[in-house]
Order: structure tokens, then C-alpha cells, then sequence
């Protein structure tokens, strides 16, 4: 479920830059996790998760195509008021998975563990530099060209900011 107090990650690397499953939730996760120690101490990589002493912050999953590997995570930055259970069915009773089993657990915020709010640029920064320097690319990446931020503003405007879109199914 990803909500406005969610901040989303993905990165591509090759398949022998990331190793296998499990390497590659270790060595990305701790991208992640090396990035919020800045600001969360405690931060640390469990599994395909970023943990700290009162939850959970951070859950990922990748999928593998060829020689690329594609690492998505979410960074939870704000409480959501929406009943998780009615959208996300390992919280339900009756889970039973399909395939890769989820594994809930008690999430927690940054902002709940810092006591205070942190933006999303906030945290894109920080994931953003932490991933730059372990993957290699010490100046944080290049410019968008110019018609890549076209794209991503009418994406941002046509299907993002639509609330037909964004709240489907």
C-alpha cells in the first residue's frame, strides 16, 4: 500500500553487482539502512527489511530478469490512517499465500521514532546519497534530461496526482 507518508525506492543494478536473493536484500538493504543510521542510530537490515527497536521501517522486494535486478522498497515516513488490514491480505486471518509468503510484522514511522516530521525530500536524500556511494556513483547520479522531467511531470499531473488512478481497484 503506498500512501503520501510513503516514500518508494527503486534501483536497477546487474545481477552480479547485487549476488543472489538474499545478497541482494543485504547489500541494497544496507543502503537503506546506512542511510537512516544518520538519522535513526539503531537502524539495521532483517531479511528483506529495515528494522529498528520499535518496528519495522522499511520493507522491500525484487524481481530478476535476465542479468538485472530490480530492488523496490518503501520508507514509512507518516502514520496512514487506513485500515492496512482491508487492503493488505497477510494481515488478514485468512492468509494463505501463493507463492513467496509475506511476513508482517509491527510497523513503525520515522517520524514516530524521531519524534518529529520528516519530508520525503528529507529521507529521498539520504537513501538517495547512501545508494550513490555503495553502488559507486559518488556525485548522486546525473541530471534529468529535458525531456525526462517532461515525462515525469505530465506522469506526476496525468496519473500520480489522479485520484481515479491512484485509487483503483
Amino acid at each position: 500500500v503506498h500512501y503520501p507518508g510513503n516514500l518508494n525506492t527503486s534501483v536497477v543494478v546487474r545481477s552480479e553487482t547485487g549476488g543472489g536473493v538474499e545478497e541482494s536484500f543485504g547489500r541494497l538493504g544496507a543502503c537503506v539502512a546506512d542511510a537512516l543510521r544518520a538519522i535513526v542510530a539503531d537502524a539495521r537490515v532483517e531479511g528483506s527489511a529495515v528494522v529498528c527497536p520499535l518496528g519495522k521501517l522499511s520493507g522491500a522486494a525484487q524481481a530478476r530478469r535476465g542479468r538485472a535486478v530490480l530492488y523496490h522498497c518503501t520508507l514509512l515516513l507518516e502514520a496512514d490512517t487506513a485500515p492496512m488490514e482491508r487492503y493488505l491480505r497477510a494481515l488478514r486471518s485468512d492468509y494463505a499465500p501463493v507463492q513467496v509468503p509475506s511476513r508482517p510484522r509491527r510497523t513503525t514511522t520515522l517520524s514516530e521514532v524521531l519524534g518529529r516530521r520528516v519530508t520525503a525530500h528529507e529521507a529521498a536524500v539520504a537513501v538517495g546519497s547512501a545508494l550513490a556511494r555503495i553502488l559507486g556513483d559518488s556525485d548522486g547520479g546525473e541530471e534529468l534530461t529535458v525531456e525526462e522531467a517532461e515525462r515525469a511531470e505530465a506522469l506526476r499531473l496525468g496519473r500520480y496526482e489522479d485520484p481515479a488512478w491512484t485509487w483503483r481497484g
